[in-house]
């Protein structure tokens, strides 16, 4: 599998699970593999980000 040419990051944080960032992981996942992106596109969970 070639690198992904983009990174989209959803915060994994634990207010951002309780607002569903898990939920909005597989619904980004699922429609890049819908469009045959899932190569191209990498959805990355990382911690806090410390916006809040």
């Amino acid at each position: 599998m070639a690198d992904s040419k983009m990174h989209i990051l959803v915060c994994g944080g634990t207010g951002c699970r309780a607002s569903q960032s898990e939920q909005i992981v597989g619904d980004l996942k699922a429609e890049l593999e819908n469009r045959n992106l899932e190569n191209d596109v990498k959805v990355i969970t990382p911690g806090c980000f410390g916006f809040c």
